[in-house]
């Protein structure tokens, strides 16, 4: 390369239009030499920290390195959601034994629709009291119970509200055989009420009442207020009104105490204490007996069932109504034996029992609760389960949406009356948490507040919710499926959790109806064209529809027995005369598929690399010879990132001296992809936390294996690769990338970040932090060093990062992401 010292590389040409994923053009600026170390490198957020947009000067590889990074977080979020794996609610021999529904958990006392209309006295109040877990509120009940005789305790049902009451008037009103606790049937109104309590069958010294959406509660007048109160005085009695927290109170003047729940872990620990205790016998009444049990005997056992058992954690992590938790706690001391062993087998049995809970828990909030009420309560069930991390507002927009398709499939000519003030948002979203992002980060610069975001109390549910709409609710079928295909379709590049959860649904589906699912969304997606159609032309508006077909293939064939009729899908895909069917192939292997069939992965890959490289020699369609490039790259990446890291690096090196100028290019395009993954674990899941480093110097460092495709068989230590060999390909592709105008600015802060994370160098005067690191760094140099063109660049970069290295300090010690760093000016 004939040019001075000081003259820069040439000014490359202005970008012109380009496909989605190309590299964009780079800007080389007029500073002289090689792009040098900046003194102020984000590398994970470029723009943190800096001036408004329009201040901000405008870097195209800079722009390049933030696209990387959010296709990093769009791949890594893919699988947040299911990490703990997946089950199936619908088989499987469950037991539950003689504890389930025994009268020390925690629904012993709720009420439900359609009880009886006679009063009912409460048993085991004693042994209520000692298994009971207080909560922060309890002693404000207390206080107003003392001092009213009718207070009003506020709180959602399943949240061990009538635990409290009926504990706070045992405390109280110290029932006896002759004169206990009665609850009293749900349809009854004060009115009635107070007739009642002359009836001596009814005598008692305490009364519960769950007035949860009962119609009168509203309209309740002074004179029933006062009248009931007389009645209660007269008998010596107290009543705690359980209302919701939506329900309006009407003239009922005293102020409801707002119920605590009790924390869930001490509700599993006494439960399983007291289970352990009894033997199936009756509950001990004694507290003190309790206490010491869940020291001695209930935490040691649930510890070990949660080093053994991922099922047991994740109940116990998700648990979210005492009910719950004391079922936990209860079927883990059914299953111990005499000295509190554990079965070998408890992982399957728990899970099993939590799968049937989670399905019963889908079938009640699906369930029906009115005509009026449906078919909206319903899509918000529906909708919450499918967009689980989505911002709120989007929540409520595709649950309107489902909500109308539900009504047009119940009443086909009937007219869409929804009724805009019927219920409070809250009453849709119980099973649910409203997360509110105030914003703040790390650093001087806080970032602005968020979206509201919805999250799932209990993250598994949404499997037990799309399963039951579809298996059990026929007509709900082809709504759900249109419904799911819209919000894709009208969904854009920001939207990632709706992608992932249309995904994530699609693929549950397509485990029950393959063809189904196939034919009406995932192959018209494939051919970017809307979903349920049959012909038509492509449009590039569905270019991530065709992403997103191509994660539900990756989910059937790694997750679910539909590997099979995937893998040949895939296969006559890739057979096809078809362009884009190939092309939804190519990214669908660019993934877990490659760990699974590695053999035709990476056969297919070197099939459309010979396509593009013959391609490319005949000048036949350049852009659809840029667009399969662009393709292929991906696929390399994914399939790097999703473990085949070794069988990735040695394709892309081994294109480096094939002299194929199109297939090159590809390699190089995947390679400058490659590099700025940050690494992960050597055996760590798709989708865990990434570290501050990159990925391939690391694995260049320590090389490992690739995993075996077969699941069970363990990967062999010493068949660790050589990395010598691939290091030396990847030099020559990274010094083209270096020289060329295009990928040039990408490539050299690429290096400078590796470099950066490869410590100091030994002629920097300071101490070596990572050998090993720093010796692939300067072998790599050192292979740059070798091309005509470089050695000149290469020298001055090193001279410039050698003063530079004197001039800085780490900024958030060894761990720091490379290239982030303070200046103190020159010394």
């Amino acid at each position: 390369m004939a040019q001075d010292a000081d003259e820069h590389p040439r000014q490359p040409p202005p970008e012109s239009p380009r496909p989605e994923g190309t590299p964009p053009a780079g800007d080389t600026g007029d500073a002289t030499g090689p792009p040098a170390p900046r003194r102020s490198e984000q590398t994970e957020d470029p723009g943190a920290g800096a001036g408004p947009a329009d201040e901000r000067h405008t870097d195209p590889a800079e722009e390049e390195f933030r696209a990387s990074a959010a296709e990093q977080r769009r791949r890594d979020s893919r699988y947040a959601r299911t990490s703990g794996g997946a089950f199936t609610v619908t088989g499987g021999d469950i037991t539950h034994g003689d504890h389930h529904g025994d009268k020390f958990t925690y629904n012993v006392f709720a009420q439900r629709e359609g009880s009886s209309a006679r009063m009912g006295a409460v048993g085991k109040v004693g042994a209520a009291l000692a298994l009971r877990v207080e909560a922060a509120s309890d002693a404000e009940l207390s206080r107003c119970l003392n001092r009213d005789r009718i207070v009003l305790l506020r709180g959602p049902e399943d949240s061990g509200r009538t635990t409290s009451a009926v504990c706070a008037l045992a405390q109280q009103c110290a029932p006896a055989s002759e004169r206990p606790i009665r609850t009293v049937p749900r349809s009854t109104d004060l009115r009635r009420l107070a007739d009642m309590l002359g009836d001596s069958e009814n005598a008692a010294c305490g009364y519960v009442l769950d007035a949860s959406d009962a119609p009168w509660l509203a309209d309740a007048t002074a004179a029933e207020l006062s009248a009931l109160s007389s009645a209660l005085e007269g008998h010596d009695a107290r009543l705690c009104v359980l209302v919701d927290r939506d329900d309006p109170v009407g003239h009922l003047r005293y102020r409801p105490v707002e119920h605590t729940p009790a924390d869930l872990r001490g509700v599993l620990e006494r439960t399983l204490a007291t289970a352990l205790l009894t033997g199936g016998a009756a509950p001990p009444q004694d507290r003190g007996a309790v206490d010491a049990a869940v020291a001695e005997r209930a935490r040691p056992v649930l510890e070990e069932a949660e080093k053994r058992s991922s099922s047991v954690r994740i109940w116990a992590e998700t648990a979210d109504t005492p009910e719950d938790a004391a079922a936990l706690g209860g079927f883990l001391a059914a299953l111990a034996d005499p000295g509190d062993a554990l079965p070998e087998d408890t992982d399957r049995r728990v899970g099993e029992v939590r799968a049937r809970r989670l399905a019963d828990r889908a079938r009640a909030l699906l369930r029906r609760t009115s005509r009026r009420r449906s078919p909206v309560d319903q899509a918000y069930v529906i909708t919450t389960a499918v967009l689980d991390g989505c911002p709120l507002a989007k929540v409520i927009t595709a649950a309107e949406d489902l909500a109308a398709r539900l009504h047009r499939a119940e009443r086909p000519n009937g007219p869409w009356r929804r009724e805009a003030f019927s219920l409070p948002l809250n009453h849709r979203l119980r099973h649910v948490d409203l997360i509110a992002d105030d914003g703040g980060g790390p650093g001087d610069a806080a970032d602005p507040p968020g979206d509201t975001t919805v999250r799932l109390k209990q993250p598994d549910l949404w499997t037990a919710v799309v399963d039951l709409v579809w298996i059990d609710h026929e007509a709900a079928r082809r709504p759900l499926l249109e419904w799911l295909a819209r919000l894709c379709e009208t969904s854009g590049d920001e939207d990632v959790g709706i992608q992932n959860g249309v995904e994530l649904a699609l693929a549950r589906l397509a485990a029950e109806d393959f063809d189904e699912i196939s034919r009406t969304v995932l192959e018209p997606w494939a051919r970017r064209r809307p979903a349920f159609s049959t012909g038509g032309a492509g449009s590039d508006a569905y270019t991530h529809c065709r992403r997103v077909a191509a994660w539900v293939l990756e989910r059937l064939v790694v997750e679910t027995r539909q590997k099979s009729r995937a893998l040949g899908l895939l296969d006559r895909w890739m057979r096809s005369n078809d362009i884009p069917l190939r092309r939804t192939a190519v990214l669908a292997y660019g993934s877990r598929v490659a760990c699974r069939v590695p053999d035709t992965v990476f056969a297919t890959v070197k099939t459309e690399l010979a396509r593009i490289a013959a391609d490319t020699r005949r000048g036949r369609d350049p852009f659809g010879t840029l667009m399969r490039t662009v393709l292929v790259a991906e696929a390399l990446e994914g399939a790097y990132d999703a473990g085949m890291r070794a069988s990735t690096v040695e394709l892309v090196a081994d294109e480096a001296g094939a002299a194929r100028p199109g297939a090159a290019k590809a390699a190089l395009i995947a390679l400058m992809r490659i590099c700025q993954l940050r690494g992960r674990l050597p055996g760590a899941e798709a989708g865990a936390a990434r570290g501050p480093h990159p990925d391939l110097l690391m694995w260049l460092d320590a090389p490992w294996p690739d995993p075996p495709s077969d699941t069970s068989a363990p990967a062999r230590p010493n068949d660790r690769p050589d990395p010598s060999k691939p290091l030396a390909g990847i030099a020559r592709l990274w010094a083209a990338a270096l020289l060329d105008d295009i990928h040039g600015p990408t490539a050299w802060r690429i290096l400078l970040q590796w470099d950066t994370a490869a410590g100091p160098a030994a002629g920097d005067g300071t101490a070596v932090t990572a050998p090993g690191r720093r010796a692939r760094m300067d072998e790599l140099l050192a292979h740059l060093r070798r091309v005509p063109d470089l050695r000149e660049l290469i020298d001055r970069y090193e001279r410039v990062r050698a003063r530079t290295a004197r001039t800085r300090r780490p900024r958030g010690g060894p761990d720091a992401s490379p290239g982030e760093e303070a200046t103190d000016g020159p010394t």
